[in-house]
């Protein structure tokens, strides 16, 4: 539930940045850096967490659940889209960082000092 009314014309407004964001990789990559941040898709509770930690956890993970909700409903291809690129974007991660553990470089750096080199 929105804490503030909005006007018809400001609620299209609204959507139509929306869309536009979620249009782009990059937008999807925000609008995900934010969800991740609010701690989603993990659940609030954490094994040591004290009332405190866990209200403030439950309420970030909240904002999260209705933005992905909002994304879900009005966007549901890019909401797939999104979680595609984002799990995607986490492997690459996951897979540079074991190449640099062991001093091998990503295909990106190999081409990177391809460029240098020319």
């Amino acid at each position: 539930m929105r804490a503030m009314e909005v006007s018809e014309a400001q609620q299209e407004a609204i959507e139509l940045a929306f869309r536009d964001q979620l249009g782009t990789k990059s937008g999807r990559l925000f609008v995900m850096t934010i969800l991740e941040d609010c701690g989603f898709p993990a659940e609030p509770f954490s094994g040591f967490s004290n009332h405190g930690t866990l209200a403030y956890n439950t309420g970030r993970r909240d904002v999260a659940s209705e933005l992905f909700d909002r994304v879900s409903q009005k966007q549901p291809e890019l909401a797939v889209k999104m979680l595609t690129e984002w799990m995607e974007r986490k492997d690459e991660i996951r897979i540079a960082e074991m190449h640099d553990e062991r001093g091998v470089q990503t295909k990106s750096q190999i081409e990177e000092q391809e460029e240098d080199d020319s």
